[in-house]
């Protein structure tokens, strides 16, 4: 989001899009900060194409940047602390699942469908 829409806008959409009634302060948490580690490696890297984006965000989960709620609940942890099979069950939708909604609400300056997507990145 940011490289399309740029580092402000993302950031007001994404702080809105977390700020949702019910939503647990834990995942909050962890995806305000992973959203804004997003923006930063879309900020550092104007250039850089979708994949590139995408491999610098799983590079910042691998190196620890990013935070995870582990399986059982409890405090956020690094990334790099906890291996794939060791967070949180999902209980939205897969980003996958979600663009048309995100797309949505960015295409028409709306409040999009409501539905909130997994632990975003920002980018």
């Amino acid at each position: 989001m940011t490289k399309k829409y740029g580092a402000a806008w993302t950031e007001k959409y994404t702080y809105a899009h977390e700020a949702i009634p019910g939503n647990n302060p834990e995942r909050e948490a962890m995806d305000l900060h992973n959203n804004e580690v997003g923006r930063r490696i879309a900020r550092e890297h104007p250039d850089a194409g979708e994949e590139e984006l995408a491999g610098l965000v799983e590079k910042a989960v691998r190196d620890g940047e990013m935070v995870v709620i582990p399986k059982g609940g409890g405090r956020l942890v690094f990334s790099d602390q906890v291996g794939p099979d060791g967070t949180g069950d999902p209980v939205l939708p897969a980003p996958e699942e979600d663009r048309e909604a995100v797309s949505g609400w960015a295409d028409s300056g709306g409040s999009g469908s409501g539905r909130r997507s997994g632990a975003g990145s920002g980018s």
